[in-house]
C-alpha cells in the first residue's frame, strides 16, 4: 500500500520534478553499495517507482550517475566552486583557491550533504571501476587544475617586474616560470601536508647562481613571516650561467648573412618582453664555444606565415587557417641557412 501511495504521489509530478526526485532517492543506495553493487530493482524500490518508469527517465545506470553528479553539484560547496572558477586568474584568486581547497578537501569542512554523498560515491568508485571518479574529474577537477595553473602563472608574473628591475639588460628580460607543483604524502595520509614548487628561473649573463637562491629565500621568508606554521627550504637542483656573444662575432655574422641570402631580409631578433631561450648554447659557451640560437620555432600557439591556408584538425589555427607551429617550408629554409653559415665559417681562415 505504501508503494501504491508513492506511485500516486509521483504520478502528480512533472517529468523534470520526477527525475529530480528519483535522483535524490537513489543517492544513498549508490553511496552505500557503489555503482557495480547496485541493481536497477534496488534503485527503483528506493525511488518508489517501477523499473519501467526508472528506465523511461534514465535508460542506463550511467545516465543516472551523470544526473546524480549534476545534483550533487547544486550544493553550497559547488556553488562556491563555480563562483571561484568564474574569477579572473590572479594572485588574489590563487589565495582564494588555496583557502577553498584546504577548507573543503584537506580539513573536510562539514555541512554540505551533497558534498558528503559525493565523497562516498567517489570512495565507492575508487574501489570499483573508477567510472564515477573519471566523470567527476572531467566535470570538476580538470577545470580547477587549469584555473589554478593560470593563477599561479599570473602570481609569478606579478613578481617579475621587481626581478627584472634588479637584473636589467638592454634586450633580455629574465623570467620565472612554474616547472611543476607536487604536494601531499599519498602513502601517508595522516602526515601534515607538504608541497614542492619547482621554478624555472631564467638568469642573465653575469648573475651569480647563489644570488638567485638568496632572492628566492627572501621571498619564502616574507611568506613565512605571516604564517608561523610554514616551513620552507630552497634547493637548486640544476643551474647554468647565462651567456651572450657580440653581434659582430663570426658565428652571429655568418648566421645573419646566411639568413639574409635565404629570406631576402635582415635577421629579426626577439622582443625583450619576457624574452628567454633554453638551449645548449650556455654549456658550449662556458667551454669556449660561442653559440647562437637560430631556428624555425614559432611556439605552440603562433602561426607559421609560410604555411598555406587550410583546415586540418587540432594542429591548425581555425581563425587564420594556418598551421600552428613549424611548417616544412620554414624547416627547408632554415636548413639552407645552416648550410650556408657552415660553409662560411668553415671555408674561411679565422
Amino acid at each position: 500500500m505504501l508503494t501504491s501511495d508513492k506511485m500516486k504521489l509521483s504520478s502528480r509530478l512533472s517529468s523534470e520534478d520526477r527525475r529530480e526526485a528519483i535522483v535524490e532517492a537513489v543517492k544513498g543506495v549508490f553511496a552505500e553499495k557503489g555503482f557495480d553493487g547496485t541493481t536497477t530493482r534496488e534503485l527503483a524500490n528506493a525511488a518508489g517507482v517501477s523499473e519501467a518508469l526508472l528506465y523511461k527517465h534514465f535508460p542506463s545506470k550511467e545516465s543516472l550517475y551523470a544526473a546524480m553528479l549534476d545534483a550533487c553539484a547544486k550544493g553550497p560547496t559547488f556553488v562556491e566552486f563555480n563562483r571561484i572558477l568564474a574569477l579572473e586568474p590572479s594572485s588574489a584568486t590563487l589565495v582564494i583557491m588555496v583557502h577553498f581547497t584546504i577548507l573543503h578537501y584537506i580539513q573536510g569542512r562539514a555541512g554540505d550533504v551533497n558534498k558528503t554523498v559525493l565523497n562516498s560515491l567517489l570512495a565507492r568508485s575508487l574501489l570499483g571501476d573508477g567510472a564515477f571518479v573519471r566523470l567527476t574529474h572531467k566535470k570538476f577537477a580538470s577545470a580547477w587544475i587549469k584555473k589554478f595553473a593560470a593563477c599561479l602563472n599570473e602570481a609569478i608574473k606579478a613578481g617579475e617586474p621587481e626581478y627584472q628591475r634588479k637584473y636589467p639588460h638592454p634586450f633580455m628580460l629574465p623570467i620565472v616560470r612554474v616547472g611543476a607543483l607536487d604536494g601531499g604524502h599519498p602513502f601517508k595520509p595522516g602526515v601534515l601536508p607538504s608541497a614542492n614548487l619547482y621554478l624555472h628561473v631564467r638568469t642573465l649573463p653575469g648573475v651569480p647562481t647563489m644570488a638567485i637562491q638568496r632572492d628566492l629565500e627572501q621571498v619564502c621568508a616574507a611568506a613565512a613571516a605571516g604564517d608561523p606554521d610554514l616551513r620552507w627550504s630552497v634547493e637548486l637542483y640544476l643551474s647554468t650561467q647565462g651567456y651572450e656573444i657580440p653581434f659582430d662575432s663570426p658565428v652571429a655574422g655568418a648566421v645573419a648573412n646566411a639568413h639574409r641570402r635565404v629570406f631576402g631580409r635582415r635577421v629579426e631578433y626577439g622582443e625583450p618582453l619576457r624574452y628567454a631561450i633554453t638551449s645548449d648554447g650556455s654549456h658550449m659557451f662556458h667551454h669556449g664555444l660561442p653559440a647562437v640560437t637560430y631556428g624555425a620555432g614559432f611556439g605552440s600557439y603562433l602561426v607559421d606565415p609560410t604555411e598555406p591556408r587550410q583546415e586540418v584538425g587540432e594542429a591548425w589555427n581555425t581563425a587564420s587557417g594556418r598551421r600552428r607551429g613549424v611548417g616544412i617550408t620554414n624547416l627547408l629554409n632554415c636548413t639552407k641557412v645552416y648550410a650556408l653559415a657552415a660553409l662560411d665559417l668553415c671555408g674561411q681562415a679565422r
